[in-house]
């Protein structure tokens, strides 16, 4: 079970990357969308975004999420070497520079 607890109360009790997951999650970005005045939300203020509620998430849980961000950003850094290395390969291969 979830409990909802407000971002003022959180302290450091939410890892970043867990912050990051849940703010990009379909609830996440709903609870954003309630803080904007415009229909698209491109930026929240400082005090509604302390309003926004978090759900407590266990520190275990968290360092599941954490370590689950960590490995996608290296993937992706990996992925775009090997892309950068494949257009070399074709530049190179075209004589192109």
């Amino acid at each position: 079970m979830l409990y909802w607890i407000s971002r003022r109360q959180v302290g450091g009790r939410v890892n970043a990357e867990t912050l990051l997951v849940f703010l990009r999650s379909e609830i996440g970005q709903q609870l954003l969308k309630r803080g904007c005045t415009s229909t698209i939300l491109t930026a929240i203020s400082n005090d509604e975004f302390q309003k926004i509620e978090l759900p407590k998430i266990k520190t275990e849980i968290q360092t599941q999420i954490k370590r689950k961000v960590e490995e996608a950003r290296k993937l992706m850094r990996e992925a775009k070497e090997k892309y950068t290395q494949a257009q070399a390969i074709l530049l190179d291969e075209l004589e192109i520079k």
